[in-house]
């Protein structure tokens, strides 16, 4: 029977259990405070993470210019012998930790190869892993903190024609030879598809086109120079 027809009144509802409005949000049961932060706050953040970020480079970058060998492919399998029985394990985290500080990949390959012949591709698929998160972390970094702006505004002819360039349909065999050519750091044109905001899906097929063939001859190459050296 409907309360109105016969005369009956609703009671009035509680006002703890009434909807009410904060800031043009309605609060009720069962819902939650918008919490997403402005981007001011995100951008800020991002500019900290980055400042970070570079000094630790500063930081790396000044070790190696006082003692490149710090680096060099005797020094990694030297450290990598240190772990002894997790020696695979330091191997995995310095392979994909090194691209975060913009480490040369062809020495710890090459390392890789030299001290685990028996698992070589083990040893192929994580410098795989690693140079593929560097070319990701490179892709990113000039929108992170809003770089690719400045320098859009500050070189727009030049973006432009590198953009034109790099968004061709066929712009990953550029990104492929680059990456297959050991003479130029394949961060660079990462960094550079990011900058101009080239398909993610067309550098990373290049990278991964160019890169894979150079990795796997780096790994056998370990693993020639080191039983050349055994004997």
């Amino acid at each position: 029977m409907d309360d109105g027809a016969a005369g009956v009144s609703r009671p009035p509802r509680p006002a703890s259990s009434l909807p009410r409005t904060v800031s043009g949000m309605t609060i009720g049961r069962g819902t939650s405070r918008n919490t997403r932060r402005s981007p001011a706050v995100w951008r800020y953040v991002a500019r900290l993470l980055t400042y970070f970020w570079l000094a630790l480079l500063a930081v790396v970058a000044a070790l190696l210019a006082a003692d490149p060998s710090r680096f060099s492919q005797e020094s990694i399998e030297v450290a990598i012998r240190g772990w002894g029985p997790w020696a695979i394990v330091a191997f995995s985290v310095i392979a994909i930790g090194r691209g975060a500080l913009l480490l040369p990949s062809t020495p710890v390959i090459l390392a890789g190869g030299a001290l685990f012949p028996e698992h070589l591709l083990f040893v192929f698929l994580v410098s795989m892993a690693g140079i593929i998160t560097s070319a990701a972390l490179l892709y990113r970094f000039p929108g992170f903190a809003g770089y690719d702006s400045r320098l859009a505004a500050r070189y727009p002819e030049k973006l432009e024609r590198l953009q034109a360039h790099l968004r061709l349909p066929r712009a990953q065999w550029f990104v492929a030879l680059w990456a297959f050519f050991p003479a130029v750091p394949t961060d660079l044109i990462c960094y550079a598809a990011g900058l101009v905001r080239m398909p993610f899906r067309r550098m990373m097929t290049g990278i991964i086109i160019g890169e894979v063939p150079l990795v796997a001859a780096y790994v056998l190459l370990g693993r020639q120079a080191a039983e050349f050296w055994s004997h």
